[in-house]
């Protein structure tokens, strides 16, 4: 699926063009956990951002086919009144960046969020035939 060579060096990552490829984490407060997945027609990200609804959460798609999740979970009000012997609940801001294949079709991206899971789809398009082309000179 996702072979731990591709995580070694991101520049061969956007060579070889075989995967979705998790770039870089940037956060401030947490770090979402993330899956990356695919099947025959698409490639898949999975993200769990409890607590967090879809207007909290923004995606990008630049230029050189990099995909970044980006958003805020604002910190819950806790009472003064109490006093807390562990805390685990993370929020705060969170990034995460993905190099996206050359076989992904950028106008056919699906997202949809559903209690805290989102879930990202890129369809693959059909592999390029082995096309001759005459070419003039002029």
């Amino acid at each position: 699926m996702f072979p731990t060579h591709y995580y070694q060096n991101r520049k061969n990552n956007r060579r070889q063009n075989s995967s979705i490829t998790a770039l870089e984490k940037k956060f401030e407060g947490f770090s979402p956990s993330i899956n990356l997945s695919e099947d025959e027609k698409n490639y898949y990200i999975h993200a769990d951002l409890p607590g967090m609804n879809k207007d909290q959460v923004k995606m990008e798609i630049t230029d050189d086919r990099t995909f970044t999740i980006s958003g805020q979970e604002e910190n819950k009000k806790e009472s003064k009144e109490k006093k807390f012997h562990m805390v685990e609940c993370s929020y705060g801001k969170f990034s995460r960046s993905f190099s996206i294949p050359e076989d992904v079709n950028l106008e056919d991206i699906q997202a949809k969020m559903e209690n805290g899971v989102l879930e990202v789809t890129f369809k693959k398009m059909e592999p390029l035939k082995n096309q001759k082309r005459t070419i003039q000179i002029q």
